[in-house]
């Protein structure tokens, strides 16, 4: 792919570290589980080796252990680890079932001093927007959009939710059609990732949310900028996944869909195939995996064709 002539500011600030930290990153995962917690510990095993479904019920146990046994805080602390991970693998099940218990817990913090409070109310909304989210509910996006990713509400607390808060707003913005403020809130995104000081420790989530980034412009039509963030970005994110892992297979669907639109459809039908492999891997819930499988076989029967492979398209 050729890269672009016109790089967005935010991407070339982001050049220098991204180029340092690329021959630190191993071919493995970077573990993604508190190192202290042995009790977690197995069920992201499990997830970072393809065994997502496996992941999610481990953690599902420990939830419901910690429910009778633990403290608030704990019991929090596990829930909330384990929506995030339902929310990777696209279980929406999970992530309506455990909505609430996260929210709830949340819930009880509000009125505490600054920072608490705050965290708490962040966190709790950005629950709230995830599940309206993934189950397509646009109204209430719209209301929490309109009741707090907004104004003074919206100042960074710490890295982490600000990151994701982002991330969420452009992902509603862009299914409720609004792809300029979409377009914004990434450029958020990358504007906190660029001033990440100890990037190596991180590369597991930086890789995720820089993959997320040039999915968003991808489907929000800054085809240009999306390029221009994969010709920087693209090795430093293969090499920080596993190849069993979620995030491996939605980073190659999401190459293979921008190098279709930047006309390289030869390297998409390739990418096509590499996410198809990928999606061998998974262990994800059967309706969701169907559904992956056949679009990528749609995109990779796209790209073999426009390539002139017809054959191979046919067999898609």
């Amino acid at each position: 792919m050729t890269p672009s002539t016109c790089v967005n500011p935010v991407v070339k600030l982001m050049l220098p570290w991204l180029v340092l930290l690329c021959p630190t990153v191993s071919g493995l995962c970077a573990a993604i589980a508190p190192q202290s917690d042995p009790k977690e510990e197995k069920a992201y095993q499990l997830y970072l080796s393809g065994e997502t479904a496996e992941g999610i019920k481990a953690l599902s146990a420990i939830v419901a252990d910690s429910v009778k046994t633990g403290e608030e805080a704990t019991v929090l602390r596990y829930a909330q680890d384990l929506l995030d991970m339902c929310t990777r693998a696209l279980d929406v099940a999970c992530v309506q079932s455990e909505t609430d218990r996260v929210v709830n817990l949340f819930a009880k913090h509000l009125k505490e001093p600054f920072p608490r409070g705050a965290e708490a109310q962040i966190w709790g909304t950005y629950y709230i927007g995830n599940r309206a989210f993934l189950s397509g509910d646009q109204d209430q996006m719209r209301q929490v959009l309109d009741r707090f990713f907004q104004d003074t509400s919206d100042s960074p607390i710490d890295y982490i939710s600000y990151v994701r808060r982002h991330l969420l707003v452009a992902k509603m913005r862009l299914l409720l059609q609004q792809r300029r403020e979409a377009i914004v809130a990434v450029n958020d995104v990358l504007s906190m990732i660029a001033t990440t000081t100890h990037p190596q420790g991180w590369r597991f989530y930086i890789a995720d949310y820089l993959s997320q980034c040039i999915g968003i412009l991808t489907d929000a039509g800054d085809v240009s900028r999306a390029a221009a963030l994969y010709d920087v970005a693209g090795n430093f994110i293969a090499r920080s996944f596993s190849r069993a892992t979620p995030e491996n297979f939605f980073f190659r669907i999401q190459e293979a869909d921008l190098l279709l639109r930047v006309g390289n459809t030869t390297a998409s039908a390739t990418a096509s195939k590499d996410a198809l492999e990928a999606l061998k891997s998974q262990n994800l819930q059967p309706a969701i995996e169907k559904y992956l499988e056949e679009f990528t076989r749609n995109l990779a029967a796209l790209s073999l064709a426009l390539s002139g492979d017809y054959k191979g398209a046919l067999e898609q």
